[in-house]
């Protein structure tokens, strides 16, 4: 899953902003912000648009590939 992420993210680090949250980290800036998304399960992945609207999302692992098909949905 790691590897899944990086790759993602150095593919799309300049195309779109890329936020992690640690739910172990509720104080976290980015934790307070977000947590009206609260996760079904974890890992859990949301895709936003710039208005914080939700846009699609997936709970469980997720491959390079499939963050890219559907980041490239919504880049359109």
């Amino acid at each position: 899953m790691a590897a899944d992420w990086a790759q993602f993210e150095s593919t799309y680090q300049k195309k779109a902003e890329i936020v992690y949250i640690n739910v172990d980290q509720r104080s976290a800036p980015e934790f307070v912000k977000y947590q009206r998304f609260a996760p079904q399960g974890i890992p859990y992945t949301l895709w936003l648009d710039r208005a914080d609207k939700p846009l699609a999302d997936k709970t469980g692992a997720i491959t390079a590939a499939e963050m890219g098909e559907t980041t490239e949905r919504f880049l359109k």
